[in-house]
């Protein structure tokens, strides 16, 4: 709580059709939480093969962020599917 940033970076281990982030590690969910909560911005940084996917830890809803970075393998289905619950997608 003591710092605050414009821009927070975050990773996932997976991301469900409903938008929802998740990683494997417990202590890694906590500080991604932490460093949503004092940024003005969040985004999500993941590749194609995260997609579909859950793991043990939630970390973010999808009205939590506000863009997802990711390569250009993500099936369309999916994109359209993450669309719906107004998820942003840039393909990098």
């Amino acid at each position: 709580e003591q710092f605050r940033t414009h821009i927070a970076f975050i990773g996932a281990d997976g991301i469900d059709l409903n938008g929802n982030t998740f990683t494997n590690d417990l202590r890694i969910a906590n500080l991604s939480r932490r460093m949503a909560k004092n940024a003005d911005r969040v985004i999500v940084v993941s590749d194609s093969s995260k997609f579909g996917r859950q793991s043990m830890c939630k970390v973010l809803s999808s009205d939590e962020y506000d863009l997802i970075i990711t390569d250009s393998d993500v099936d369309k289905t999916i994109r359209k599917r993450l669309k719906v619950h107004k998820n942003k997608i840039e393909i990098a």
